[in-house]
């Protein structure tokens, strides 16, 4: 990967025997230059929340105008834009494709849709 990078020759294995001789540094650097992942980057958990009580206090009000303005037709199609928009933006600030963030979007609404349909069956 260093090879790829342009290190040769006694810079690489300085570099290389450097990252062995700790394993912490070594998880670390495999972590996030081979994986992409971060470890110590966290959103403050108040900030999380104000951030999803926006998006939940947005989208209810689009939802519940849809549904006032055509119960029928309306509503159907502004859940779906809205599902759309979560995962597209979802996608961009977490730094992966859209169409896989589509489909977990889509899975957790079907997980959703599929519990309140039993629940609704058991209770009612």
């Amino acid at each position: 990967m260093y090879r790829a990078k342009g290190f040769t020759g006694k810079l690489l294995e300085d570099v290389i025997d450097v990252l062995m001789s700790d394993d912490n540094r070594l998880l670390q650097i495999m972590l996030e230059e081979e994986l992409g992942l971060t470890l110590e980057i966290h959103e403050h958990p108040l900030k999380q929340a104000v951030g999803a009580a926006v998006g939940v206090i947005l989208a209810s009000t689009l939802l519940i105008v849809s549904f006032w303005l055509s119960p029928t037709y309306a509503l159907p199609v502004v859940a779906a834009l809205l599902l759309f928009f979560a995962a597209t933006v979802s996608a961009k600030l977490e730094k992966n494709k859209k169409t896989s963030g589509l489909v977990w979007q889509l899975a957790v609404a079907g997980s959703v849709a599929g519990a309140s349909y039993i629940i609704s069956k058991l209770f009612i």
